[in-house]
């Protein structure tokens, strides 16, 4: 008789049962064997986890900026990031990216080396600076210093109150100037430039389509490559010149003098006080009036 036996685990009972030596057990893992398991793919976890933390720094800091400050509502993220301190959390400055500064309070620094300086400012894109209080600027490289202004694009500056600069290389620096598109400039007060390199140079002028160009104050040129350049002038269409004060110019290419009014494509009033009115119409004399096609004025 076989005295030889032993325990094994019966996967069909949920028992363990006794057996002859030489049946095979089909074995129950040990809880052992189910924590070691468990402790590995934890770590394979948790050692994944670490990895992902490394990927970024999250290492900024917040700067008290001479307030005397120590709130804790500031957020600073990236390597060298610095956020001002405030007392009152609601006012705490953010700073995300590598060597970001939000100065201001309530300001926002969102990029590497960003600098929000003004009060609730905002500075957006590589080396962006928003100085003024309130000020917006968005773009690498871009600046706004005026209080309320607005610089939008690569290189584009805001410097007078109220200013708006928008286009690559824009630049507006009167109160309440705008320059919008490439490489426009809005210089004084309430100056408008509006279209690739427009140029509106001085006080309320305004200078409307590529390359056109208002340079005394009050003027006006509208169209491409027009140019006023008299106090109170007009230019109207394409190449049109008003080229002194109360000059007026409508039409492509025309021209017209002081005082002097020019109306019809290339149409010329180059006398003073002169008027040239139709299609290639030239009125070269002082006070004189020429109407219709090539016809010259005469008589002072």
């Amino acid at each position: 008789m076989n005295k030889i036996f032993k325990v094994i685990w019966n996967p069909a009972t949920g028992n363990y049962t006794v057996t002859s030596e030489t049946a095979k057990s089909r074995g129950k893992k040990s809880g052992r064997s189910k924590l070691l398991i468990s402790a590995l793919v934890a770590g394979g976890m948790l050692s994944s986890f670490g990895a992902l933390a490394n990927a970024g720094n999250d290492n900024g800091q917040g700067v008290d900026y001479g307030s005397g400050s120590a709130g804790d509502g500031w957020v600073a993220i990236g390597k060298g990031a610095k956020a001002n301190t405030f007392m009152n959390t609601s006012g705490s400055s953010t700073a995300v990216g590598y060597d970001a500064i939000a100065e201001g309070q309530y300001s926002s620094a969102i990029g590497s080396k960003t600098h929000a300086i003004g009060g609730a400012s905002m500075a957006f894109g590589v080396s962006a600076i928003s100085e003024g209080d309130r000020s917006i600027a968005l773009g690498a490289s871009s600046y706004s210093l005026g209080q309320y202004s607005m610089a939008l694009g690569r290189y584009s500056k805001a410097l007078g109150k109220l200013s708006i600069a928008m286009g690559d290389s824009s630049k507006a620096e009167g109160a309440n100037a705008i320059a919008l598109g490439n490489a426009t400039k809005a210089t004084e007060i309430m100056s408008i430039a509006l279209g690739d390199t427009a140029n509106a140079s001085k006080a309320y002028s305004m200078a409307l389509g590529a390359s056109s160009v208002a340079s005394e104050e009050n003027a006006i040129a509208l169209g491409r490559s027009s140019v006023a350049s008299g106090t109170d002038s007009l230019a109207f269409g394409r190449q049109s010149l008003a080229s002194a004060a109360n000059a007026i110019a409508i039409g492509a290419e025309t021209e017209a003098a002081e005082n002097a009014t020019a109306i019809g494509n290339n149409a010329k009033a180059k006398g003073t006080n002169s008027m040239a009115m139709g299609f290639g119409s030239l009125a070269d004399k002082v006070n004189t009036i020429a109407l219709g096609n090539w016809q010259p004025g005469s008589g002072r």
